[in-house]
């Protein structure tokens, strides 16, 4: 098993240290950022973004204009949100939510590209982890770029959809960043947290097998 490749400036490790290592709030909705970095929502995802619309690559005057043209008031989850949200998913978020009538999650997201797929595959792979209940799960997926909804279930996005068994010792340049709810999506801490996690798992292996990438 290949642990990891450096290309470049840049590391691919491992898919299944990824997995191993992996560790964030297990919630009903969150947000995910270009980057991986993801942190559980507290309320709504608009709440998140109107505390602190910095950190979603946005002010407090686009956020204060989207709901004036709208004639509406913060946090009424009307053509305002709509407008920032989109605007923020368009920069290559994602969002996530768990309807709670019905069972299923609500994923959207601008484009479903290589680097999403990897992003809901370590997803849906540690909500499995936590309740294998969870593979029948349905997951409605919303492509805002081409106006497209989707549905699949968790067990879908880990296994024959996005990625299939065979692939799961590949190595990924693009991984999940965990936050905790007080953690700024600006701070790199979290990412040297899990580089150190990472790095750490694979000293573990590789004093196992006597040393060296294998």
């Amino acid at each position: 098993m290949k642990l990891f490749e450096q290309v470049n400036d840049r590391i691919f490790y491992n898919r299944k240290i990824i997995l191993q290592v992996l560790n964030f709030e297990i919630a009903d909705a969150c947000w995910v950022n270009p980057e991986g970095g993801i942190r559980a929502v507290t309320t709504t995802h608009i709440a998140d973004v109107i505390d602190n619309p910095v950190e979603f690559g946005t002010t407090d005057k686009a956020v204060l204009d989207a709901y004036n043209e709208f004639g509406e008031k913060f946090p009424v989850e009307g053509l305002g949100r709509d407008k920032i949200v989109y605007a923020i998913l368009k920069r290559g978020w994602m969002r996530i939510r768990y309807q709670r009538s019905d069972g299923h999650f609500d994923v959207e997201m601008w484009d479903l590209n290589e680097k999403i797929k990897e992003f809901l595959c370590e997803w849906a792979f540690k909500f499995i982890e936590n309740d294998s209940r969870n593979k029948t799960r349905r997951v409605v997926i919303t492509v805002d770029k081409i106006k497209t909804v989707e549905q699949y279930t968790l067990q879908d996005l880990i296994t024959g959809v996005f990625i299939n068994n065979a692939e799961l010792e590949s190595l990924v340049g693009y991984y999940l960043i965990p936050l905790s709810r007080d953690e700024n999506f600006l701070s790199m801490l979290p990412v040297h947290r899990m580089r150190n996690s990472i790095n750490a798992a694979i000293q573990k292996i590789e004093s196992k097998l006597g040393g060296g990438n294998v």
